[in-house]
């Protein structure tokens, strides 16, 4: 699926292609404030965040996998953009792109850079095979 984006008004959503549901569309955001991090990453149920970049072709791949898996699991996932939030990019040590964290009550459970995070976030999230 093409990746673009467009303004909602009250944020930027990537268009995938995937049908969504009320539940998904408001499970996944795009990173607005740094306080929007801090309360996503301190939540005490399992979130995902992925760090992209839209010059950056495999982001197109992982966002729309990070989205049905959010859809499917309920974890909500934050979207940040690099080039718009290049300090938190450096702070969470995002050293290639895509690059994805899952964390709880403020810890990494995992986090790894590219592609395939079904097979990645399989034995962390309920309901993945």
């Amino acid at each position: 699926a093409v990746v673009s984006t467009q303004s909602t008004g009250r944020h930027t959503r990537y268009l995938t292609g995937i049908s969504r549901s009320k539940r998904h569309l408001s499970s996944v955001k795009l990173l607005r404030r740094r306080s929007d991090f801090n309360s996503h990453f301190s939540n005490p149920e399992p979130t995902l965040t992925t760090f992209v970049a839209s010059w950056a072709g495999p982001c197109s791949v992982v966002v729309p996998e990070l989205e049905a898996i959010s859809c499917e699991t309920g974890a909500p996932l934050l979207i940040v953009d690099v080039d718009k939030h290049p300090h938190l990019a450096c702070e969470q040590g995002v050293t290639a792109l895509p690059t994805t964290t899952l964390a709880k009550e403020g810890r990494i459970l995992t986090k790894f850079a590219g592609v395939n995070a079904r097979k990645r976030l399989s034995t962390f999230l309920p309901g993945e095979p």
